[in-house]
């Protein structure tokens, strides 16, 4: 059942993109009766041309030959026919298989997602903001963190705790949110040493508590996962994190 602020969550990103949703649905297409046979969709299925993977469970976009559908990544179920496909959050709708190129962004502010929401320590003073989504025991995301600190001036890493290796991890995370000094729980993080840290107390856990329900509303299921500049999106680490920044400062100017 969802919580309450998860379901404020959820309005706020519908709020932030409703005129756009108004606008796509004042005016649905007029609906084709749909006759096809299983074996005319399989064979549909059989001669796709091209697949650009939805940031949603399970679904694909689909060209085969003049027609778009989604198919569940199984193959078993397909959406064919007229329909719309809205990418709400960005307020664009998605016609072609070019469209689904720009379907891994993610603006927070766009979706009603604070900084201050979030369970983060910020890393750097530069001026282009690159949140990283991390587990504390997760090696590849220390491997992350480890090219950053040439780009600091550059770069503001926000690190924003996402417990999802287990019990050890939701452990960690509530020490680090819960220690009164920041400074410390940052330099602990970065050093991958969490030994001396105390056990957590009674404290505000709000921001970690905002923190998972932001990354089940934004589809994050691993780590590292990377939200950069221009707000595409990475899954998984990198070793060339200052190539990844400089592509992607190339390709958004």
């Amino acid at each position: 059942m969802p919580t309450r602020q998860s379901r404020q969550l959820l309005l706020a990103a519908a709020l932030a993109a409703l005129p756009f949703a108004q606008d796509a649905a004042a005016e649905p297409p007029e609906p084709t009766p749909f006759t096809a046979t299983s074996d005319q969709i399989r064979s549909w299925i059989k001669s796709v041309e091209g697949t650009r993977r939805l940031p949603v469970t399970g679904m694909s976009l689909a060209k085969v030959g003049d027609k778009m559908m989604l198919v569940s990544e199984n193959g078993r179920f397909a959406v064919v026919g007229n329909f719309r496909l809205l990418d709400v959050w960005n307020a664009k709708e998605v016609k072609t298989l070019a469209d689904g190129d720009d379907l891994d962004r993610m603006d927070l502010k766009r979706i009603g997602i604070k900084d201050g929401d979030l369970a983060q320590f910020l890393y750097g003073s530069g001026p282009k903001h690159v949140h990283v989504f991390l587990d504390p025991w997760c090696q590849h995301c220390h491997d992350l963190v480890a090219q950053m600190e040439p780009l600091l001036k550059t770069h503001t890493f926000h690190l924003v705790l996402t417990p999802v290796l287990g019990e050890k991890s939701v452990a960690t995370v509530k020490k680090l949110a819960c220690l009164a000094d920041k400074g410390k729980a940052l330099e602990a993080l970065l050093a991958q040493r969490y030994d001396g840290l105390p056990e957590a107390g009674p404290c505000d856990l709000t921001a970690l508590q905002k923190t998972l329900m932001a990354t089940r509303l934004m589809g994050i299921d691993g780590v590292p996962y990377l939200i950069l500049p221009s707000t595409k999106t990475r899954r998984g680490g990198t070793r060339e994190l200052k190539a990844l920044l400089e592509a992607d400062a190339e390709a958004n100017p």
